[in-house]
């Protein structure tokens, strides 16, 4: 499989990550950064109070990534992510045992297509919403589902990738992302961007889910090529410009 597309626009947040010098500065200090980072959640002050206490981290980090793309209303958005809404799940589970009931509130937004929900009706954006769950290579498999409304005829179509790791209180094993983020593009028809994907090579082992960060990392580098091993595959990453 192969396809090429490309991105007019990007937006990426984490409680370490504001603006893209902190993202260049993340991308040369991995190990340390965070560490000497105080988190801040964003501001959101262009949502109203009432709406704004409703999100949780994840969905503050996405709003904030996918306002600041500056979209118009009527964009189809793809919406994926490896951890989905997984430590509500657990809270909610947790607050069953104890108190025998759960918030119905909660419950409705523990679905994994929640966050694309709220923002549609915070944008009166009635065009096509898809959320997509994957294990590894989310930012691809969300791509894929871009690139083919782009050829249904959508101008463009926003991709916004988050995910917030289960917390540590939750001694399950699993793997875990080195912190919460969001990362949106906007993605138009061209060939700035080529990806392709080979079926399984046993030579490479498999990255972790969070390759999304890597991405940024790429850009913030100026790479030109880099690629991405999942458990069933190599996704092969060419940029033009």
């Amino acid at each position: 499989m192969n396809f090429s597309f490309s991105i007019s626009a990007w937006q990426a947040f984490s409680p370490y990550h504001h603006q893209f010098s902190d993202w260049q500065q993340w991308a040369k200090e991995k190990e340390t950064y965070c560490k000497a980072k105080e988190a801040v959640l964003p501001a959101l002050t262009f949502i109203p109070a009432m709406q704004r206490r409703r999100l949780n981290l994840p969905a503050k980090l996405m709003f904030s990534a996918l306002y600041h793309l500056d979209l118009p209303s009527d964009i189809p958005v793809v919406f994926a992510s490896h951890d989905g809404e997984t430590n509500r799940s657990f809270s909610l589970w947790l607050e069953l045992l104890r108190e025998g009931a759960m918030s119905p509130m909660s419950f409705g937004l523990s679905v994994h297509n929640a966050h694309s929900g709220s923002w549609s009706l915070f944008r009166g954006n009635q065009a096509e919403m898809n959320a997509v769950a994957a294990n590894d290579g989310v930012l691809e498999t969300a791509l894929i589902e871009a690139v083919a409304l782009l050829h249904d005829d959508a101008e463009e179509v926003a991709v916004v990738v988050v995910e917030e790791p289960l917390k540590e209180e939750y001694a399950v094993p699993a793997s875990r992302a080195p912190f919460p983020y969001a990362l949106a593009l906007r993605v138009v028809k061209g060939n700035d961007y080529s990806l392709r994907y080979q079926g399984k090579d046993f030579s490479q082992s498999p990255n972790s889910y969070w390759q999304a960060l890597d991405w940024i990392a790429a850009q913030c580098e100026q790479r030109r090529e880099w690629q991405y091993s999942c458990a069933g595959g190599t996704w092969y990453w060419r940029r033009k410009i």
